[in-house]
């Protein structure tokens, strides 16, 4: 499929940050709440959802599961990892060129 991926095992819990476009559950399925959603969304394999505009979104495996996270501004896939990561260090980076 060529699309990057992070598998979890059954009751793995994930937090996916705000610059996420949209979460595609790829194998098993999720348990899924967010500041700012109604309610609880249980996403089965092959759905995606649509995430703008959420907060504090929060995904739970039943089951092993495979989701990857789809970039707002270019709608690709991309590992959540990899997007944590940058996410974490563009922050740092901010934090630290800041001066009083």
């Amino acid at each position: 499929m060529g699309m990057k991926s992070i598998r979890l095992e059954s009751g793995t819990v994930s937090m996916i940050g705000s610059g996420a476009g949209s979460i595609l559950c790829l194998e098993g399925s999720l348990w899924v709440t967010a500041r700012g959603c109604r309610g609880d969304i249980l996403l089965p394999k092959g759905e995606r959802l649509d995430i703008r505009g959420l907060s504090r979104v929060c995904v739970q495996a039943f089951g092993t599961s495979t989701v990857a996270c789809l970039d707002r501004v270019r709608n690709r896939p991309q590992n959540v990892l990899t997007w944590l990561s940058a996410r974490i260090a563009s922050k740092r980076s901010a934090t630290s060129s800041f001066s009083y």
